[in-house]
């Protein structure tokens, strides 16, 4: 198969959304599309696609070092900074994309969001909501959208109409909200937003890490329960965390940790929280228990009969930025190389004292990207 036809595979697959299809087929081709800008795109965008924004975010920035004017890795790119709550960079991307192209909506829309975004908790909640999907410069359609869109005038009148009925059903929803939980596994011991505890905040005045007043319990509560029916437990767990190291009394913590009870823990598929290295290491106890997904090369590879154990460097798979290091401990065999790339997806587990390292929950390996390592 030669150059041109391999990107045109993974143009099909990556609009079939077979995302990981894309990165099988490209990934082992690196050295053949080397200055290639659309084999860039093509597999930084199923990396983000797969929720693996650093590596979205390399293969991307090799890209645009190939094509310094290309407006949709900009935009991607631009996604890739918001998900990693760097607003900054968005925003620089965006503005460079309204120089080169002064119509384009997408940046246009960004810019403008960027006025309503205050914190980072008006970033996460804009981060799952469909708005934020506007931004992205691709939308695969999967084949039996295709399938749909092909049949005619019929079809589309009845989508139409379930269009229509979908708008009536959010609106009934609006009037008449739904049962606080979409998700089975949730023990009927978890009461609080049917019989809310008579008492929010701690009558103790022992010291907690997080001072937060009633409102904002009550709120992160409220968010926990938003993440959760969308399948993002961590970024629930987050929150249940912020709770439970506050001066929220002793009843709501407990239904926190009732909560946390029906947590599934996430494989390479499904994993969708994307916290960083600075996340954690400025405060490791808020992500206690809760998992991440890095990658980098490894070094101090120790194997033993009990444990397989070695320090990640994180972001360092381009031999450029180190993000920080962090040692890894495997309680599972497996096979590992010191001179590849590494994924690591582990559950951070931290102490009082503002330690922490990670315990993994499941590794990948792919080629080295050049020499560095």
């Amino acid at each position: 198969m030669d150059a041109q036809a391999i990107l045109k595979k993974a143009e099909r697959q990556l609009k079939a959304t077979q995302y990981r299809q894309v990165i099988r087929l490209l990934e082992p081709k690196i050295l053949l599309f080397n200055n290639d800008a659309h084999f860039y795109y093509l597999l930084g965008s199923a990396c983000y696609f797969t929720n693996d924004i650093n590596g979205a975010q390399l293969y991307l920035q090799r890209g645009l070092t190939s094509a310094e004017d290309n407006i949709d890795i900009r935009l991607l790119l631009a996604c890739v900074a918001l998900r990693k709550r760097d607003t900054a960079q968005a925003l620089q991307l965006w503005l460079e994309v309204d120089d080169l192209e002064p119509d384009n909506k997408k940046a246009r829309f960004g810019i403008n969001k960027m006025k309503s975004i205050k914190d980072n908790r008006d970033l996460g909640r804009f981060l799952v909501q469909h708005s934020f999907k506007k931004l992205l410069p691709i939308k695969p359609i999967s084949p039996l959208m295709r399938v749909v869109s092909s049949i005619g005038y019929t079809l589309t009148i009845m989508l139409l109409l379930v269009s229509i009925g979908f708008l009536s059903q959010r609106i009934f929803y609006q009037i008449f909200p739904p049962q606080p939980f979409t998700r089975d596994g949730v023990s009927e011991q978890f009461t609080f937003f049917s019989i809310k505890p008579t008492e929010i905040l701690s009558p103790s005045d022992a010291p907690t890490l997080f001072i937060l007043s009633e409102a904002q319990i009550l709120q992160g509560m409220e968010d926990a329960r938003e993440y959760f029916n969308n399948f993002q437990d961590d970024l629930a767990g987050r929150e249940l965390n912020r709770v439970l190291l506050s001066n929220a009394s002793s009843a709501v913590k407990a239904q926190a940790m009732i909560l946390q009870q029906a947590f599934q823990p996430p494989t390479f598929a499904t994993y969708n929280a994307n916290f960083t290295f600075v996340d954690v290491a400025s405060q490791p106890q808020l992500y206690n228990g809760l998992h991440v997904l890095w990658r980098g090369p490894i070094n101090g590879l120790n194997v033993t009969p009990s444990r397989i154990a070695f320090r990640l460097l994180v972001g360092y798979e381009d031999g450029r930025v180190l993000e920080g290091a962090v040692d890894v401990f495997v309680p599972f065999e497996i096979s590992l190389t010191p001179n590849l790339v590494t994924h690591v997806l582990g559950k951070v587990v931290a102490n009082d004292a503002g330690n922490f390292y990670l315990e993994a929950v499941s590794i990948n390996q792919i080629v080295a990207l050049d020499s560095h390592f």
